[in-house]
């Protein structure tokens, strides 16, 4: 039996670091956009200090095309407990996370 390891990978453990930034960011844009996700570069989420503000980037699921893998889900996130992370801009695909509070 193979040993499973559960541990979060760099960019979850980035951005959990820095959940009460990007999960009020999150629900303000929800508020004023609706349903989305947060966007931005996995590089700075990766590399900035843990006070240091990131540049981030929401995108409301009502701008996205209906027929996208991502607006389903954009949909379905609570905005009280969870967030939508999209990270890219560094030659790696783009990394989706669904991050919930506590997690």
């Amino acid at each position: 039996m193979e040993a499973r390891d559960d541990a979060p990978g760099p960019d979850v453990k980035a951005a959990m670091a820095r959940w009460p930034m990007l999960h009020e960011f999150a629900r303000q844009s929800h508020e004023l956009a609706g349903p989305g996700a947060v966007l931005m570069e996995r590089s700075a989420l990766r590399s900035a200090k843990a006070d240091e503000e990131i540049p981030m980037n929401y995108i409301a699921a009502e701008d996205v095309p209906s027929g996208d893998d991502f607006r389903p889900l954009m949909l379905r996130i609570d905005p009280e407990r969870q967030l939508m992370l999209i990270l890219g801009g560094d030659g790696i695909e783009e990394t989706v996370l669904v991050l919930e509070r506590d997690q």
